[in-house]
């Protein structure tokens, strides 16, 4: 693990597991980037990388 979840590891998970909704697959990415970012802040070891923000998100895609 070298940063924050790669948006291209959910979206393979999602689409592997069927999570075909955009709105879904939206809430999903969300909520594992609120996730990643309190174990980056919680954990000592946890790497250090950018977090996935919305501005981040839109801007990429």
């Amino acid at each position: 693990m070298g940063g924050p979840i790669m948006f291209l590891s959910i979206e393979r998970w999602a689409e592997r597991n069927g999570l075909a909704s955009q709105d879904d697959f939206a809430g999903l990415l969300a909520a594992l980037s609120v996730l990643d970012e309190e174990w980056r802040r919680k954990s000592p070891n946890a790497p250090k990388g950018r977090p996935l923000s919305p501005e981040l998100f839109d801007a990429l895609f």
